[in-house]
């Protein structure tokens, strides 16, 4: 008489058998994801000062003079220009203000492993910005045999702000103060609450360890809400 299997070794069985599977398929999609490229050097020992022969007035001479504005995340750091004067990475879009872009595209940074600007670390992977962007001329691409979607920060650092998360909301820390003072009434300095300050300081370095060698104190001093600065330009 053939011998019957009882139900719970089988089932016994049946889930050791899943869990098994379950385990290759998990290694199979870990082996075969893509590792995240990021820039070999972020900051020089001695960052240069940065001088420009035009920059915008204010605020709204920086809304108007941009291509775009966006919020986007950071994604691979795809190199450097021939020039070693700008470093390139893949953006991705979260929210447009301002203008059209592709949901990705390609953003270019003043500074390589050469030199980086004053108060202006190279980005890496995940870092989520707003940005002022403009876009790269022809001749510009052509040199740098660069693709069509290239992109760059008007006047660098001057409109790069960098958004962070504290309970629930994104706020912005602008990494150069120069068109602050003209920022409208609308949008809200939150680092004058020095608690709150603090917070969103320790936020800053906790989702990017740069900061905490960065010899400047000046995004210590400004902290927007990113959905009133978003606002702002939308209302132009």
């Amino acid at each position: 008489m053939k011998k019957r299997t009882s139900f719970p070794r089988f089932f016994i069985a049946a889930v050791l058998m899943a869990s098994m599977l379950l385990g290759l398929l998990l290694a199979s999609c870990t082996g075969s994801k893509k590792e995240v490229a990021v820039p070999p050097v972020r900051m020089t020992e001695y960052p240069s000062h940065a001088s420009f022969g035009y920059a915008p007035a204010s605020v709204a001479d920086a809304i108007e003079e941009s291509d775009a504005i966006a919020y986007i995340r950071i994604g691979d750091w795809l190199g450097y220009t021939d020039d070693m004067y700008s470093t390139l990475f893949s953006a991705e879009v979260i929210e447009t203000a301002k203008g059209k872009l592709p949901s990705k595209f390609t953003l270019i940074q003043d500074g390589s492993s050469r030199f980086t600007l004053e108060g202006h670390p190279l980005f890496t992977a995940g870092n989520e910005l707003l940005l002022f962007l403009n876009k790269l001329s022809d001749e510009g691409r052509e040199r740098n045999k660069l693709p069509d979607d290239s992109y760059i920060i008007t006047c660098a650092h001057i409109t790069t702000f960098d958004v962070i998360a504290i309970d629930g909301e994104k706020y912005a820390f602008p990494r150069n103060y120069a068109l602050l003072e003209t920022m409208p009434s609308s949008v809200r300095n939150f680092a004058q609450d020095e608690t709150f300050l603090k917070k969103a300081v320790d936020e800053l370095i906790r989702s990017d360890s740069i900061w905490e060698n960065v010899d400047t104190m000046q995004y210590r001093y400004h902290v927007y809400k990113l959905d009133q600065l978003l606002s702002m330009v939308k209302a132009g």
